[in-house]
């Protein structure tokens, strides 16, 4: 997933990167990578959906610049029924520069973080 802040992007707008459906009723490590590198970086969520809408809060969340390098992030996944990973990432403000937010190298082990 690569989300550019830039214009002509727009304040709001909205990247989601979602999986396919995963069993649930087991215990899930998620690693993933991520790099968030700018002065206006918005936010990247990590959501678990287990029916139709987003919950309202996250299982991660990251805002803001976290410097010019690759960072891991972990998560428990973890529902009595079958679910979906859900990345999203949210452009706060209209920017004329060079700021990006990107997620690379993702997955999962049957294990807890």
């Amino acid at each position: 997933m690569y989300i550019e802040s830039s214009a002509p992007q727009r304040p709001g707008q909205k990247a989601w990167l979602v999986s396919d459906y995963a069993s649930g009723n087991v215990t899930q490590c998620m690693t993933f990578y991520y790099s968030m590198y700018g002065a206006n970086i918005g936010t990247l969520n990590l959501y678990i959906m287990t029916g139709v809408a987003l919950p309202s809060t996250p299982v991660f969340s990251k805002s803001g610049n976290q410097g010019n390098m690759w960072i891991m992030g972990q998560a428990t996944l973890q529902s009595p029924q079958t679910y979906r990973v859900i990345f999203s990432d949210t452009n706060d403000k209209l920017l004329y520069c060079d700021d990006e937010m990107l997620m690379i190298d993702c997955f999962i082990v049957i294990m807890r973080c």
